[in-house]
C-alpha cells in the first residue's frame, strides 16, 4: 500500500504539471488561429482513446486517455498523427492557404505562451516569497587578496562604497565595478561599528572585482509586485549565455562573479 501511495505521489503530480503545460501550448496555437480566421477542428489534451468529447459551435474537444501530449487540428492541413485529412474545407478558414506571417504566427504562439506563463510563475513566486538576495556581508577572507589588503574580515557588513549605499552583494559589486579599477573608499560594520576603508579591486577577466571575499548566503527579500522581475530572472534563465546566471545561482567566489547589471 506504501508503495501504491508513493507511486501515486509521484506520478499524479507529475501528470497535473504535464497537462497544465500542454494545455498553455495548445491553448496558444488554438487562440491565435482563431484571431487569424483559421477553423479549428479538434482540441484535444493528450493521445490515443478519447474519454471525453464536447463539441461547440466549431471545434471538438477532447480529453484522450494518454496525458503525454496534445494537438490542435486545424482546417486545411492533416493531422500527422491520426493520418487524416480535413477534406474539403472554406479557403477563408483553411490554413495552408493563409499567409506564411500568419502560418508563423500560429506556429509561434504555442512555446510563446509556455514562455508567457514561466514568466508569470516567478512573478507570482516573487510575489509571494520574495527574490534571494546575498547580503553585503563579507564571508571568509583569503590571504593577499584585495579585501584582505583593506583590512576586512568576515563577519563585516559593507554598507557604502564612496557614497553609495549598498544593502546587497549585487549592489556591492556594481558600485565596485563601475569605478573602473580605481581605488574606492568603503564604509563597513564590524561589531556595531562603523569603519572606513581604502579598497583596490584586482583585475579579473577584464572586470574588476572584490577577489578573495567570498559571499555569505543568501537570504529572501519580498517584494509586493514583480512581473517584471519575472520576465527578467524568465529570460535569464533561459537565454544561452554563458556570463549570465540565475541570482539564486552566484558562485562563492565574487573574483568570478558576473558584471553588475
Amino acid at each position: 500500500m506504501t508503495t501504491i501511495l508513493s507511486f501515486l505521489s509521484f506520478v499524479v503530480p507529475f501528470v497535473v504539471v504535464i497537462g497544465v503545460l500542454i494545455l498553455i501550448h495548445e491553448l496558444g496555437h488554438f487562440i491565435v488561429a482563431r484571431r487569424m480566421g483559421v477553423g479549428v477542428e479538434r482540441f484535444s489534451i493528450g493521445f490515443g482513446p478519447i474519454l471525453l468529447r464536447w463539441r461547440g459551435k466549431e471545434t471538438e474537444y477532447c480529453l484522450s486517455a494518454v496525458p503525454l501530449g496534445g494537438y490542435v487540428k486545424m482546417m486545411g492541413e492533416e493531422n500527422p498523427l491520426e493520418g487524416e485529412g480535413s477534406g474539403v474545407v472554406d479557403p477563408a478558414k483553411s490554413f495552408s492557404l493563409k499567409p506564411l506571417a500568419a502560418r508563423f504566427l500560429i506556429v509561434f504562439a504555442g512555446p510563446g505562451m509556455n514562455f508567457v506563463l514561466a514568466a508569470v510563475i516567478f512573478a507570482a513566486l516573487f510575489m509571494v516569497v520574495g527574490r534571494p538576495v546575498l547580503p553585503s556581508t563579507v564571508g571568509p577572507i583569503r590571504d593577499g587578496g584585495p579585501a584582505a589588503k583593506a583590512g576586512l574580515r568576515g563577519g563585516d557588513r559593507i554598507t557604502a562604497v564612496d557614497v553609495t549605499p549598498v544593502a546587497s552583494w549585487e549592489d556591492l559589486l556594481g558600485a565596485i565595478q563601475a569605478g573602473g579599477g580605481e581605488t574606492r573608499q568603503i564604509t563597513f560594520v564590524r561589531d556595531g561599528r562603523e569603519h572606513r576603508a581604502a579598497l583596490t579591486p584586482a583585475p579579473s577577466a577584464g572586470r574588476s572585482s572584490l577577489a578573495r571575499g567570498r559571499q555569505r548566503r543568501a537570504s529572501a527579500r519580498g517584494i509586493s509586485w514583480s512581473p517584471w522581475m519575472g520576465l527578467r530572472y524568465c529570460l535569464l534563465t533561459s537565454w544561452p549565455s554563458k556570463s549570465k546566471s540565475a541570482p539564486a545561482r552566484r558562485p562563492s567566489s565574487p573574483s568570478s562573479a558576473p558584471a553588475g547589471r
